[in-house]
């Protein structure tokens, strides 16, 4: 099983660019990133953890709103990508999400994108998490719901990677802590 899982991982990988139809191009990337970048990533890996080391299944309940939050960070950072090339993609004819909605509405994806994240880790209660999301992506927020389009949405992929890199950081430390690992 866990073969046939890692075999469907790369695969996805290859087709959101690849082959006739790369499913990225054709608005389904941020459903694909939710679910590999996400579920499979985290709730896969309190599978093998829990396989491995019995009795440590406290985290089970929480593993797929976790995986959430995590997948949804991972499609902040696509939108953050996607909301730079929308007039470059309209014009090539790739049809992303962000692309399809135009750059106004694009914006709103990416908030609700972080919202989602954040929904995540509200709903497992840890709330420190929560408060470093909002934080740290206050910059990229409101630089996604300006007018500035394409090379000026360059500063969106920085403040987006480190606001990423900052809950990252923090999750592991809180999520380590509470459910003592460190």
């Amino acid at each position: 099983m866990d073969g046939g899982v890692g075999l469907t991982a790369v695969a996805a990988g290859w087709f959101y660019t690849g082959g006739p139809k790369p499913y990225g191009y054709y608005g389904f990337g941020e459903l694909f990133v939710l679910i590999y970048f996400g579920f499979v990533a985290v709730v896969g890996t309190m599978y093998a953890q829990s396989a491995s080391t019995a009795g440590h299944l406290s985290l089970a309940h929480q593993s797929w709103p976790l995986g959430y939050a995590a997948g949804m960070l991972a499609c902040v950072m696509l939108e953050a990508n996607n909301l730079r090339d929308i007039d470059g993609d309209q014009v090539s004819g790739k049809k992303t999400l962000a692309a399809r909605l135009g750059r106004r509405r694009a914006g709103w994806l990416y908030w609700f994108c972080v919202s989602q994240a954040l929904l995540g880790f509200l709903v497992t209660r840890h709330f420190l998490i929560c408060a470093v999301i909002v934080i740290a992506y206050w910059p990229a927020l409101k630089l996604a719901r300006s007018a500035k389009r394409g090379r000026e949405l360059l500063p969106l992929l920085k403040f987006s990677a480190r606001a990423q890199l900052q809950v990252g950081a923090v999750a592991v430390a809180v999520l380590a802590l509470h459910y003592g690992a460190l």
